[in-house]
């Protein structure tokens, strides 16, 4: 029915194809009104329902297009995205699905509490949800999803859930285990059984490196040797292998020194959310007096457990146990993952 309608319309097709081209081009921008972008749109829809846009360029891409005159938006990720990003997207859409998690990445926000707090003031907003720096579009969609259920992670906040996502598919143990115990209640299940897994560096684990030196930023020489031990220990491996950090100034070191043409992927916590790996080196950084840094990854249980949760089949933690274990979360975590010894940074 789609090719015979097209056949049928052929020309009227082909001219708002063009014209549809030309509206997005920025060719001619008085000639489209709200009208006329709908029309154009809705001829490309009749080929291609569905279109992928990120929300920093949806204002330009559909500039011409007014309230509700999109049918349905499909907002991924949401836990990462700010209010005020998403606004102009949902004021176009009759019908919004908003997907995330408000227990992994949190909106990057570089607006200052304090500015925050004073805008807040000024315009008697007195209701914090609706603060950038602490809420995302998904903990606003929850705030007002009637089904859903209430988590209480490791921190003892309890947090309203709409329509939660039970099933987990993604990762083996114990990376399952760790993610549900630490951020999810208990609450999920795991649908997959494990399979087996031939590594030579073993099963997954903490490999403690004690007092080490700092080499540059939170970067730790000892640990950055030990890195360098387990990927040369993975070098027939095939599988896909992330190494991830907290910190900028330690992941900026591992990527130029182990990208490896896909095979080994480096970067922080913020740029792995929503991609997975066999294997997971996770390197912490920052020499014993930096309390204050790790006390900005253990704030909440979202940076961790997106580190965890990318592994599904190894995870490995490299750093000083002693010190991180004092701190929320990290201290389940060094609980339950069983240390793997060495000496002078060579693995047994």
């Amino acid at each position: 029915m789609h090719e015979w309608a097209i056949r049928v319309n052929a020309r009227k097709v082909s001219s708002n194809l063009n014209a549809f081209i030309n509206m997005i081009s920025y060719k001619y921008p008085a000639a489209f009104n709200e009208e006329i972008a709908a029309g154009l749109w809705n001829t490309l829809f009749f080929f291609i329902p569905v279109v992928a846009v990120t929300l920093a360029s949806f204002q330009r891409q559909f500039a011409k297009m007014g309230q509700g005159s999109i049918g349905w938006l499909l907002l991924d990720e949401a836990g990462q995205a700010t209010p005020a990003a998403a606004c102009g997207a949902i004021w176009r859409a009759q019908r919004c699905i908003i997907i995330g998690d408000t227990l992994q990445i949190q909106p990057v926000v570089t607006l200052p509490v304090t500015l925050g707090r004073l805008l807040q003031q000024k315009y008697l907003i007195k209701d914090d949800c609706w603060a950038p720096p602490d809420h995302s579009v998904q903990s606003l969609a929850d705030r007002v999803t009637p089904w859903g259920t209430y988590i209480q992670p490791g921190d003892g906040k309890a947090t309203w859930t709409g329509i939660p996502l039970r099933a987990h598919r993604r990762c083996g143990e114990p990376m399952f285990s760790l993610s549900n115990a630490m951020a999810y209640n208990g609450q999920m299940v795991k649908v997959l059984a494990d399979a087996p897994v031939d590594v030579l560096t073993g099963d997954s684990g903490w490999i403690d490196v004690g007092t080490g030196t700092v080499h540059e930023g939170h970067s730790i020489a000892e640990e950055l040797q030990v890195l360098a031990d387990l990927l040369a220990k993975l070098t027939l491996y095939s599988g896909t292998v992330f190494v991830i950090s907290p910190f900028r100034s330690v992941a900026e070191i591992c990527k130029r020194e182990h990208n490896d043409h896909g095979r080994v992927e480096c970067g922080t916590i913020h740029t792995f959310q929503g991609k997975e790996a066999d294997i997971v080196i996770l390197v912490l950084g920052t020499h014993r007096g930096d309390e204050a840094a790790r006390n900005w990854v253990a704030s909440s249980p979202n940076m961790l457990n997106v580190a965890i949760t990318r592994a599904q089949k190894r995870l490995y933690v490299i750093g000083n146990r002693k010190v991180w274990e004092r701190h929320a979360y990290f201290d389940y975590l060094a609980r339950q993952l069983p240390v793997k010894e060495h000496f002078s940074g060579r693995l047994f």
